[in-house]
């Protein structure tokens, strides 16, 4: 339920978006859903092997690296869409595209990074027992 409860708030917030200069309104949205979805995509596999499937924390470790990741590969795609606009009057163009896949991939590599250094639930239950 309280993963329900974050998506919902998650989805609210698609209205407070920085708009792209010279992109349509819902660019916004649907780059930062690829970057989420590349995040969560990243992410499964390492959370997937090192916290139990089924658990509370399989799905918050899962949801917080696809949500992070996701979104500092939105960051770094708006910064570059905001530098290339004011440089470039042809703007935007193929490349627009291209870097969209390209902080897909960056917010994939992240998660899957960052998936394998959080702990596993097994290591952080040890822990609280020493």
């Amino acid at each position: 339920m309280e993963i329900l409860f974050y998506l919902g708030l998650i989805v609210c917030s698609f209205v407070w978006l920085p708009r792209f200069p010279r992109a349509v309104v819902e660019f916004s949205a649907i780059s930062l859903a690829t970057c989420w979805f590349a995040a969560f995509i990243g992410a499964s596999f390492p959370v997937a092997l090192k916290q139990r499937a089924p658990s509370l924390r399989f799905w918050r470790v899962l949801f917080w690296l696809s949500i992070i990741c996701g979104s500092i590969g939105f960051t770094l795609l708006f910064l570059w869409w905001e530098r290339q606009a004011q440089r470039s009057p042809n703007f935007p163009g193929l490349g627009a595209v291209i870097f969209l896949g390209v902080a897909a991939i960056i917010s994939c590599g992240l998660s899957f990074v960052l998936g394998w250094l959080i702990p596993s639930a097994s290591d952080a239950h040890k822990d609280l027992h020493r």
